[in-house]
């Protein structure tokens, strides 16, 4: 292979000096796994079969089907790559692999010389549009500006991702060892993946042996975060890697680090775990049993004492069914839900027979977003499960309050973390019953009922920390901003969605990541912030190829095109869409009625009236079960109000009265100004006059910046056609804080200006207008004074 520097995804791999870097910082990567990247992206313009790869990494035939795989997961896992996202290495079946991602190759000479040339150029915006043709506006606002109401969705999910934040005092004694940890009493404790000698089919020992062994610990009273914590924050750097250790380091400073090795020996298993602290004070145990998770038992129950601590209760699970869920563990910890089912159902009578394997399926199910199936799952284990094991009882109800999230189904969602809460009162196990508490709390929020939703998140708070659980309550922190998103409180909301965001990026935890950002694209659009919700879309955008969730990869597909619509960016708002089908059928009824919201705006946006209103009328009939976002509902009708409105002749009733009736006092601005359009239309100045203050006066007691813009261009715009110019001033000055950022505030201004013939001001209006106007047209009208 000559030598040659391939870029791809942020990572660099050089084949003269056989190193694999992720920007500057080098990666490990073991000989093998480095061969296996090297060829499949040297042949990157076909599929490579498995013989041949296996040819050009060992050079030798005689290799196995699974000791090639091990290769590969090892590749990926070194690029961040796994067999769910196949972002950079394709699994072509029963065939070989195929590497799909872009690759830059260059000299690695020269290289390094552009690379020092480029150390001082400018980096140009990654989210600039591109031209593309004007379509013109109308007179007044061509869309209302969309007030996004979604709040966090279903952050409780049935595998939490969590890290440890609780600590506890060493005694600064390196030759104290084993005297000092067991004097210290050490409460936190990190379990990293294991080291697995010996045959590579035993390598789901690394992740699941490890997960078990965290499990032991946990059952022994130390605080130990979740494994799928520890595996995102090492990847994509292998175990041994300086900077994830210190990654490690730094979120738990004073936690135990706990290695360990499996190896056959002489016909058993044998694991020795080393556990150090800070400090170095360390101590190591060994066990032998016949079976490897026999042997990582007797190693945890003997570390546990070596610590001064009791040992975990006996376990009641068969040894077979042990093996198979850690098996599926590690599959689900690699991510590859797909070998975690093929696990799980392996044996079909052990599955149907075993209430912990149908669990851990319906685990598989809601992560690969098979709600309802997950849904029938819980409900057959729930109904067999009794009252014997109120823990795993309250765990059943926990994951199906999760899913009922997911399904908009608050209402029996809340039963089952009431149902949870119940069993778990007594507070010996407050992970669970902060998970339980955070459920409920989100159901509440999203219902709009604040009182309780805050009182149950901050009591999850209290038992979140306990547990040491510190993503637990970056959790909480998310759905405490889509809290305040529904309490049209978008500033406040911004502080705790950012916090939560940073840490979720931090340690990997993925989906929580984007449903965290989807909540921040809609915060910054109430805000006005456009190009803040395009940057939040783009880190989302940057994460969907390891999105499993077809109607979480809908949303933020949608989420992209309503901040491509507020920037004017239409030609790619209707490529996004044109993407998707023209009915998502198997998508939650939100999400369904969404789908032909935007395409309405779009519409709307390009003057296509009659598309419009056809799109508009799609989403109308579109009424979730229990649904109560009476605003949205709203939001659709304007729009189609405007279309029809914009196509004479004018009807004489109301064309969205099937769906929003007449109300003599609005619940929301953007009710009232559908009646203020609306009586304008008949010609009744002083109703419009009316509803218009209506409007106005809901705007201000919000204070939502949407909410005021979308008044203020309805408004302002009646009040300059009727020549109230005194009133038009008042209400445009309003928004003219917004108007450096948004295009109908910016066309106000111009509008005013214009209106009031001052022309400097007219000059500087019309070049802020034109700058935010991406592909609108502005009225030649007001492009050229005079006309």
């Amino acid at each position: 292979m000559s030598g040659r520097l391939h870029r791809f995804g942020g990572f660099s791999l050089n084949t003269r000096t056989r190193e694999l870097r992720r920007g500057d910082v080098p990666v490990a990567l073991s000989p093998r796994a480095f061969d296996c990247l090297a060829y499949l992206i040297e042949q990157r313009g076909r599929a490579v079969g498995k013989d041949e790869l296996i040819e050009a990494i060992w050079g030798r035939p005689n290799v196995s089907d699974t000791q090639l795989g091990q290769t590969v997961l090892r590749a990926r896992r070194a690029i961040g790559d796994d067999a769910q996202a196949q972002s950079f290495i394709r699994t072509v079946a029963r065939h070989g692999y195929h590497w799909v991602a872009e690759v830059e190759t260059v000299d690695p000479d020269e290289a390094s010389a552009a690379n020092a040339a480029a150390a001082t150029a400018a980096i140009p915006p990654t989210s600039a549009p591109s031209p593309a043709p004007a379509v013109p506006s109308q007179a007044v606002a061509s869309e209302p500006t969309h007030r996004v109401r979604t709040t966090t969705r279903a952050l409780v999910a049935l595998l939490a991702i969590a890290l440890l934040g609780g600590g506890f005092a060493w005694i600064a004694s390196r030759h104290a060892g084993d005297t000092a940890l067991r004097r210290v009493a050490p409460a936190s404790a990190i379990v990293l993946p294991l080291r697995v000698d010996g045959d590579p089919a035993d390598g789901w020992l690394r992740l699941g042996g490890m997960d078990f062994l965290a499990q032991r610990l946990r059952e022994g009273g130390l605080v130990v975060p979740p494994s799928e914590s520890v595996v995102a924050l090492l990847q994509p750097a292998g175990a041994a890697d300086d900077a994830a250790m210190r990654a490690l380091r730094d979120a738990a400073p004073t936690a135990l680090l706990v290695r360990g090795r499996v190896a056959p020996h002489d016909h058993r298993w044998r694991v020795d775990l080393h556990a150090s602290g800070a400090d170095g004070a360390a101590v190591e145990v060994e066990a032998e049993q016949a079976d490897a998770l026999a042997a990582t038992r007797d190693a945890a129950d003997r570390l546990l004492g070596r610590l001064g601590r009791a040992q975990a209760p006996a376990d009641v699970l068969d040894g077979n069914v042990q093996e198979r869920l850690q098996r599926a563990q590690a599959s689900m910890l690699a991510n590859d839900l797909a070998a975690a089912r093929a696990i799980l159902v392996g044996d079909p009578q052990l599955a149907r027979a075993e209430p912990q394997l149908g669990y851990r399926l319906a685990q598989v199910d809601f992560r690969a977003g098979e709600y309802r199936r997950a849904e029938a799952s819980l409900d057959a284990l729930l109904a067999e499960a009794g009252d014997g094991d109120p823990l795993f009882r309250a765990q059943l109800l926990n994951g199906r309050g999760a899913v009922h999230i997911r399904l908009d189904d608050y209402a029996a969602a809340e039963r089952d973390y009431d149902a949870a809460v119940a069993l778990l009162h007594d507070g010996r196990h407050p992970r669970e019953l902060g998970l339980a508490l955070t459920g409920r709390g989100v159901t509440h929020s999203m219902r709009h009922d604040a009182a309780p939703a805050l009182a149950d998140f901050g009591d999850a708070r209290v038992q979140l920390e306990a547990a040491g659980d510190s993503l637990a309550v970056a959790r909480v922190d998310s759905n405490l901003g889509g809290l305040e998103m529904n309490r049209d409180r978008p500033d406040q909301a911004l502080a705790y969605l950012e916090r939560a965001a940073a840490e979720f990026e931090r340690y990997g935890a993925i989906n929580e990541l984007m449903e965290t950002l989807e909540s921040l694209v809609s915060d910054h659009l109430a805000l006005l912030q456009p190009l803040a919700a395009l940057a939040a879309s783009d880190r989302s955008w940057l994460l969907a190829p390891r999105v499993t969730d077809p109607n979480q990869r809908l949303d933020l597909t949608l989420d992209r095109v309503d901040a491509f619509l507020a920037l004017g960016r239409l030609r790619e708002a209707g490529t996004l869409l044109r993407s998707l089908p023209d009915e998502v059928a198997d998508a939650n009824p939100f999400l369904a009625r969404r789908l032909p919201a935007l395409r309405a705006r779009l519409a709307l946006a390009e003057g296509r009236d009659a598309d419009a209103a056809d799109a508009a009328r799609r989403a109308l009939g579109h009424r979730p079960p229990g649904d109560d976002e009476g605003e949205g509902v709203a939001e659709i009708a304007l729009v189609l109000q405007r279309a029809v409105l914009a196509t004479p002749p004018r009807p004489a009733d109301p064309p969205s009265a099937a769906w929003v009736p007449h109300r003599a006092v609005a619940a929301w601005p953007v009710q009232a100004v559908h009646e203020a359009e609306w009586a304008d239309a008949q010609g009744a100045a002083d109703e419009a006059s009316r509803r218009y203050v209506e409007a106005r006066d809901l705007a201000e007691r919000r204070g939502v910046p949407a909410d005021i813009a979308l008044v203020a261009a309805s408004y302002g715009d009646w009040l300059l056609r009727h020549g109230r110019l005194h009133e038009a001033g008042t209400v445009i000055g309003r928004v003219s804080a917004w108007a450096d950022r948004d295009f109908d505030c910016a066309l106000l201004q111009l509008r005013l200006f214009d209106a009031l013939q001052q022309g400097d001001a007219r000059a500087k209006a019309l070049q802020a207008a034109t700058a935010l106007a991406g592909e609108r047209t502005i009225p030649a009208s007001l492009r050229e004074p005079g006309r």
